[in-house]
C-alpha cells in the first residue's frame, strides 16, 4: 500500500508543480517522476528492509537473500531509466 501511496502522491504532486511552472499539466512527466520516486523508494528497501522481504521468499528458493538485492538494485536501475528519454516508463 505505502508504494502506492508514493507513486499517486508524487504523481499528483509533480502535475501540479508542473501546472504551477510550466502552466500546463504534463502527464508523461509526472508519470516518469512518480514511478521513479515509487522505484527508487521500493529498491531502497530491499536495502533496508531485507529480512522482511527475504521471509517473504519461498523456502525452497536458493539464496534467498542474494535474490532481494538483486532485485533491488534492479528497482534502482529502473528508477535512473525512468530519466532517460530512450526509456522511459
Amino acid at each position: 500500500m505505502k508504494p502506492l501511496l508514493v507513486l499517486l502522491g508524487s504523481f499528483l504532486l509533480t502535475l501540479g508543480i508542473a501546472r504551477l511552472f510550466a502552466g500546463n499539466l504534463d502527464y508523461l512527466l509526472a508519470g516518469n517522476v512518480a514511478m521513479a520516486v515509487m522505484l527508487l523508494f521500493t529498491g531502497a528497501a530491499h536495502f533496508t528492509l531485507t529480512q522482511g522481504m527475504v521471509l517473504m521468499l519461498p523456502e525452497w528458493l536458493p539464496a534467498r537473500k542474494a535474490w532481494v538485492y538483486f532485485t533491488g538494485v534492479v528497482e534502482l536501475v529502473a528508477a535512473v531509466a525512468c530519466w532517460c528519454p530512450r526509456f522511459e516508463c
